[in-house]
């Protein structure tokens, strides 16, 4: 049995990282914040100056610098067994955070589901939210962020129930791991780490009249300074560097204000989170609605809310305390979904082992399908639709046949489901997003300028030209007309026989057009192109001014 269990683990683990790795570069670095981080990272590559990150030629005050400090040892790493691609250097610190997070999931998991099949369940659970799909591809913080929050709850967990079994080596072990996931958890993004750990423990502890044993994460002196050296250290270098500007506006503007609003980023309705893990759900509907049966029927089961109460409190304290920011991303809520697998998890058991009799509601998913054929989307996106409409259509009688047959398959059947959704997702973007790498060989070689700040083209202009800076004729929003600068840079480069190309949005197309027209009476070889490319996942204009010769 257990040499069984050891090849079930290594089956399964492996089948989870291969997952993981599924589309990881199906589309180039995106706008805005891939390019952003990208350019930071090898910016830093490029320069040595691992303290103060730059964008464009600016210190860039959005992030911490652990995504960048992961990328670059990743890239470093792989280029000893003569691995060169950059992107997919870079976005493996997602996918190795992800992974890392689907172990933290399995483990904490164990406290709450004592059957090791829906153990395994919840984290294919965790691995069909959308949100980890794009995000595990993605070069953000956010995948580092959720683990070490993710990590630093679980070793709270361990450290609360060790402390009623009176296991002091291992509360001791657990308090280091806790500190230490927290300090790198503010080296990822900020205080928020702290703030959102603290947040569950305290409400949970509150809940269970139990505050007094906060003492618990604070008896290890060399631990608490541990975690305080790492999450702390970098900040106090940046603030002496950057003469603390860099620490205002991090904390201030990036933290603060959009908190508050009073940066006006990202601003969304108080039900934008709502929207959002109803989106996370789509691959999941199934699951949802058998887990919902239970959840339902359990709810005056006092013993078994106090059994989940920690999970709920974990749940519901971080999607409610970025529902009160005015500023809201979807990915901030990404810790979110390691307690709502594990309830999902939980709950599709129960209702599997009482009655299958309510597995009937099931159907009441075929109004995915029949909304679907109503809406109008882009010719691109036809085919997925297709797809899409005929897995919604299959699924629910798969699901409800597995029910009443066969129920130790609905793990399999669910990461069977998985597995193809995403599949065709992947597949899907070659088709919406068409030659990407076009783009990054048209800028060869080229002066490249932009209206607007298009993240992506700033960093391939860095990592194809090794231009620290590519201008952003911004002039073109604000005044209408191209200045005498930008003027002047472009006749700069048409002398020296090098081509210009602007990438722009269509509505600032006859501006431009117009501020470059007299080019073309003081020389009357140039030509002006006009195309359409895609940047990212982005229809964009480029004016492409070359002497013909």
């Amino acid at each position: 049995m257990p040499k069984r269990l050891n090849y079930v683990n290594i089956l399964f683990w492996t089948g989870v990282f291969l997952f993981l790795l599924l589309g990881i570069d199906s589309l180039i670095m995106t706008y805005p914040d891939e390019g952003r981080n990208a350019f930071a990272t090898l910016y830093m590559i490029n320069s040595g100056d691992l303290i103060v990150p730059y964008y464009n030629g600016e210190i860039r005050y959005d992030k911490p610098p652990l995504l960048y400090y992961t990328a670059i040892l990743m890239y470093k790493f792989l280029q000893i067994f003569g691995f060169e691609d950059l992107e997919v250097s870079f976005r493996l610190v997602s996918i190795f955070s992800t992974f890392l997070s689907c172990l933290v999931t399995f483990e904490l998991s164990k406290y709450f589901i004592k059957n090791r099949y829906y153990q395994y369940l919840s984290v294919v659970i965790y691995l069909g939210f959308v949100n980890i799909f794009i995000e595990s591809k993605a070069f953000v913080p956010e995948p580092l962020l959720s683990l070490f929050i993710n990590l630093s709850l679980l070793s709270f967990y361990k450290i609360y129930q060790n402390n009623q079994d009176n296991n002091i080596r291992t509360r001791n072990l657990w308090t280091y791991i806790f500190w230490i996931s927290i300090g790198l958890g503010m080296l990822a993004k900020g205080v928020i780490a702290f703030i959102i750990v603290f947040l569950v423990i305290c409400v949970f502890l509150f809940i269970c009249k139990e505050l007094h044993l906060l003492k618990l994460l604070f008896g290890n002196p060399l631990a608490f300074l541990i975690g305080l050296f790492i999450g702390s250290g970098w900040f106090i270098l940046v603030g002496i560097k950057t003469h603390g500007e860099f620490l205002y506006q991090f904390f201030m503007v990036h933290n603060v204000g959009r908190f508050t609003g009073s940066s006006n980023m990202h601003p969304n309705p108080f039900y934008f989170y709502v929207i959002v893990l109803l989106i996370n759900l789509i691959p999941l509907m199934e699951i949802f609605i058998l887990s919902l049966i239970s959840f339902v029927t359990s709810i005056k089961d006092r013993n078994e809310i106090k059994h989940m109460s920690f999970l709920t409190t974990y749940f519901l304290a971080i999607v409610i305390f970025y529902s009160l920011s005015t500023g809201k991303v979807h990915h901030y809520i990404l810790p979110s979904l390691v307690p709502l697998c594990i309830l999902m998890s939980f709950y599709t058991e129960k209702t599997l082992n009482t009655t299958s009799k309510r597995s009937t509601l099931l159907f009441i998913l075929y109004l995915l399908p029949v909304i679907a054929l109503f809406i109008k989307v882009p010719h691109e996106f036809e085919n997925l639709k297709k797809y899409l409409i005929i897995i919604f259509s299959i699924s629910p009688i798969v699901y409800f046949i597995t029910i009443n047959i066969q129920k130790g398959l609905i793990l399999h059947i669910t990461a069977l489901k998985i597995l193809v959704f995403y599949i065709i997702i992947t597949i899907s973007i070659h088709d919406i997003f068409p030659n990407q790498k076009e783009f990054i060989q048209a800028i060869k070689g080229k002066k490249i300028f932009m209206v607007g700040d298009i993240s992506t083209v700033s960093f391939y202009n860095l990592y194809v030209n090794k231009s620290p800076k590519t201008r952003d004729i911004w002039y073109v929003n604000h005044n209408l007309i191209l200045n005498s600068e930008d003027l002047s840079e472009i006749r700069k480069s048409l002398m020296q026989n090098q081509e210009v190309l602007i990438f722009t949005k269509g509505k600032y197309l006859d501006t431009i057009m117009k501020s470059i027209s007299e080019f073309r009476q003081i020389d009357s070889n140039l030509e002006i192109e006009i195309k359409d490319m895609i940047v990212a996942q982005s229809k964009i204009k480029v004016v492409k001014i070359s002497k013909n010769n």
